[in-house]
């Protein structure tokens, strides 16, 4: 029992480590990230889905943000997927100036599912397209936000690409502000860092845009609540890489949800035996990527490695240093990257 103890301490301490040197890699890497750049901006023709569950409030919104766009009118449709709806949302989503399609299998709810059941059943609604972007229902996206996808895809060599998403809208008041700008910060730094060291970013289910033909090939095989996750191992695994782009902005109301402990056990597993087959370090990185948290929780696990750090006594102590270094650096890095992504 005795033994027992500084061993859990010790194993606590090697997983925060790791997670601090990807931390550290991620933010000298944002350093050297340059947006790849269009040959030439087509204005694709962009079929924007929002998939909404019971979104009466927010759709309306959503829709006009999108509406206000400084992009062609005609080269852009609103499909809105109302999902299992029990209030008025695809009422409110038509009123707005969206083509609506509605969904009702309790047996089946979901996004996952919701998006499956739309590329099978409604491909005359956007075989015009050239790309689908998938967007949330509760957001609001920059007037560029369509051009700068567009400009991504008109890039022949880039089939996928995931849009800079920030977690939260920006808020009133001082304090709010600071926090809203330190988390979309970070969330850049990430992004940019992530995209730099494996080539390929990750798509976390909210601004991404996929040129159609891909979705006619793969569909939307996903059905879970984390099932872009394993939308991600699918692209990895067949060697499709996703562009970050990180001047397509999109702002959510509220943070990316982590995914599931038992979502990620199984991916990592995944993910490990995707290596073996391909031995590509990206997958690694995607890994990686994978099991690091969000900043909240980053700030609670860096907190439980430094009670790990001082518990074990005085040779471990520089550990706990090195966390809080790094995130410092991290930060500090995802405000100046971020504000040279917003010049540039």
């Amino acid at each position: 029992m005795i033994l027992i103890v500084p061993f859990m301490l010790t194993s606590i301490l090697v997983v925060v480590t790791m997670q601090a040197c990807y931390l550290l890699a991620c933010a000298v890497a944002a350093h050297l990230f340059r947006k790849r750049k269009p040959v030439k901006n087509r204005f694709l023709n962009i079929g924007v889905v929002i998939p909404a569950h019971n979104e009466e409030k927010h759709i309306a919104r959503t829709i006009g943000t999108l509406l206000e766009s400084d992009y062609p009118a005609n080269r852009y449709e609103l499909l809105v997927i109302a999902d299992n709806c029990t209030d008025c949302t695809a009422e409110a989503a038509r009123q707005a100036g969206a083509e609506v399609f509605e969904r009702s299998d309790r047996t089946a709810p979901g996004k996952g599912f919701a998006l499956d059941w739309f590329l099978k059943n409604c491909r005359k609604h956007y075989a015009a397209t050239d790309a689908i972007v998938i967007i949330n229902a509760d957001v609001s996206v920059d007037r560029d936000f369509l051009s700068e996808i567009s400009a991504s895809l008109s890039n022949p060599d880039i089939h996928v690409v995931q849009a800079f998403a920030g977690p939260v809208k920006p808020k009133t008041g001082q304090w709010s502000a600071f926090m809203t700008a330190t988390l979309n910060n970070f969330a850049c730094m990430r992004s940019s860092g992530a995209f730099h060291l494996a080539g390929t970013a990750l798509l976390n289910g909210n601004g991404m845009g996929v040129k159609t033909r891909v979705l006619d090939h793969y569909g939307w095989p996903c059905h879970s609540s984390d099932g872009i996750m394993e939308f991600n191992r699918v692209l990895l695994q067949h060697e499709i890489m996703v562009d970050y782009n990180p001047d397509a902005v999109v702002m959510d109301s509220a943070e990316p949800a982590n995914p599931s402990a038992t979502l990620t056990g199984r991916l990592s597993l995944k993910l490990l035996w995707s290596f073996m087959l391909t031995g590509h370090p990206r997958v690694l990185f995607a890994l990686a990527d994978l099991s690091l948290p969000s900043l909240p929780r980053l700030v609670m696990t860096f907190g439980a490695g430094t009670c790990c750090a001082v518990a074990l006594g005085t040779p471990w102590l520089f550990m706990a240093g090195f966390y809080w270094i790094v995130l410092l650096f991290s930060l500090v890095t995802g405000h100046y990257t971020r504000l040279d992504s917003i010049s540039g």
